[in-house]
């Protein structure tokens, strides 16, 4: 959650409230201005919370892994979905992107790019970051971790899925 708009608000209405000498608006934004800094605060102290419990989740994925041969398609252990972007939400768009990268010795997504997309590059950015989550069981050469360029994912935005 970005709040700093919230702040940079109370800040503007408290310097209008001293200059208008209104101790009553003054009072008020002050107040508003305190509350603001205490929820930035609070959502400060659970991102880190956060941070680890997509680190766990990644983890726990690669834990149930088998090393992949080559035999079978290539797909990721654990997959987060992109955010859908308001933009095209609120227009009811929708669309895919297929994605092109490299994933590492360690199963993470590398130098993810667009390949093909339907509705519009409003939906690139959301999808390149989604796929940066992305976790894949790594592929082994003579029982080395090998780095797997070229795998593709397509990801789509649907607003109503099976609809």
């Amino acid at each position: 959650m970005n709040i700093r708009p919230i702040l940079l608000g109370c800040g503007l209405m408290l310097v209008a409230a001293a200059s208008a000498d209104d101790q009553q608006a003054f009072e008020a934004a002050y107040k508003a201005y305190g509350e603001a800094v205490a929820a930035q605060q609070f959502h400060a102290a659970l991102e880190p919370a956060a941070e680890a419990r997509r680190i766990g989740e990644s983890l726990y994925a690669i834990g149930r892994t088998k090393p992949w041969t080559g035999n079978d398609d290539y797909l990721p252990l654990f997959k987060r979905a992109p955010e859908y972007p308001r933009s095209a939400a609120t227009r009811d768009r929708e669309g895919f992107v297929l994605l092109e990268f490299t994933v590492d010795e360690m199963g993470f997504v590398r130098k993810p790019t667009v390949v093909d997309s339907k509705g519009g590059k409003v939906f690139h950015q959301p999808a390149l970051e989604a796929a940066k989550g992305f976790r894949y069981a790594p592929r082994f050469v003579d029982g080395k971790a090998v780095p797997v360029p070229e795998v593709r994912n397509r990801i789509v935005f649907m607003m109503h899925p099976g609809g």
